[in-house]
């Protein structure tokens, strides 16, 4: 699950998310300096996994971050899959050397 949200209400849901396995993004409006320190402080503290602005266009951060992440996720959910049906199955035969 990837979590992307603005601010420290979030926290609990961050915190839920992080704990099983789950991604956090904070993110901040465009050009406001508050909004920017509140997500960086989040990163520092170790409750995102990373910020940026709330700017989602394919050139932005956040869009890139965001694909990547699902991309992971994906990769991960093909890994699990295969080691359980390996496990049920077991390897597929091999050419004698």
């Amino acid at each position: 699950m990837l979590y992307i949200a603005d601010g420290p209400s979030d926290i609990p849901a961050f915190s839920i998310v992080k704990h099983f396995g789950g991604k956090t993004y904070a993110v901040y409006k465009p050009y406001d300096v508050g909004e920017f320190d509140q997500a960086k402080d989040l990163l520092d503290k170790g409750r995102v996994n990373s910020f940026g602005e709330a700017n989602y266009t394919r050139q932005s951060q956040t869009y890139m971050w965001i694909k990547t992440e699902v991309g992971n996720i994906a990769s991960r959910i093909v890994r699990d899959k295969e080691a359980v049906l390996r496990a049920k199955v077991g390897s597929p035969p091999k050419h004698l050397a």
